[in-house]
């Protein structure tokens, strides 16, 4: 019975999606991603007698097909919680908000939509905090339904960042695939993924490079393109 009201949920939000409300309206999605910061996550081995730290971080992202990519944000220790959803929301408020006075003072209101909030549809989304505040803030939000993130854009985003940022075992960044390099992981080989190229981790902090790898795996053709894939493949 629960899978069945999983996909009818689906269907659902899908049909919403190609609605003319949904057309009319510009559209952020928003989502977090945990990452276990350990040798397992990074794929590497631990040095023999060096202590194992296990830590998770959160990397969480707003991808737009009309901005592409519209906030980030890192957090180095533990789970997203209600008030730093809230903090983000505002972050991605502003920028909104900027770029509809740029449509206003360049075309006029004639051109400007409502942004909606799209969100998977999770206990942290639902708190009260964050409810009240984009109600507060006069922002429309849909939920994408529980148990469905192939629904939601942003998840092939994080699975992009995955793929750009190499750490060694303590979760330093190393090393990182930089876009349109054309060739593929160590050997160099002709592919569409990027080679990996070295850098310092006292430069680059593990937030720094999974902030870049998001800014550049959600322009604004990406974004359109997984969002145009989930309206015909995911249910």
């Amino acid at each position: 019975m629960r899978a069945q009201a999983t996909l009818e949920a689906r269907r659902a939000y899908v049909q919403w999606l190609e609605s003319p409300d949904a057309a009319s309206r510009w559209r952020v999605y928003i989502g977090e991603q945990p990452w276990a910061l350990g040798p397992a996550r990074c794929g590497v081995w631990r040095p023999m007698g060096e202590p194992v730290e296990h830590r998770t971080a959160t990397l969480t992202g707003a991808v737009s097909p009309e901005l592409g990519s519209v906030a980030t944000k890192f957090l180095t220790f533990g789970a997203m919680q209600a008030g730093d959803c809230v903090d983000f929301l505002k972050q991605v408020h502003k920028v909104l908000g900027e770029h509809t006075k740029a449509v206003v003072g360049r075309d006029g209101a004639k051109n400007v939509r409502r942004w909606v909030v799209i969100m998977d549809d999770t206990p942290l989304h639902r708190k009260k905090q964050v409810v009240e505040y984009l109600e507060a803030a006069d922002l429309d939000y849909h939920m994408i339904p529980a148990h469905s993130p192939q629904l939601n854009p942003v998840e092939s985003v994080f699975a992009a960042v995955a793929q750009r940022v190499k750490c060694n075992w303590k979760a330093h960044p190393v090393a990182f695939r930089k876009p349109g390099t054309g060739t593929d992981t160590d050997t160099g080989t002709a592919s569409g993924m990027p080679a990996w190229e070295p850098i310092d981790p006292a430069e680059w902090s593990l937030a720094r490079a999974m902030m870049t790898a998001l800014e550049e795996a959600s322009t604004k053709d990406l974004v359109a393109r997984y969002e145009q894939f989930f309206e015909t493949e995911a249910v």
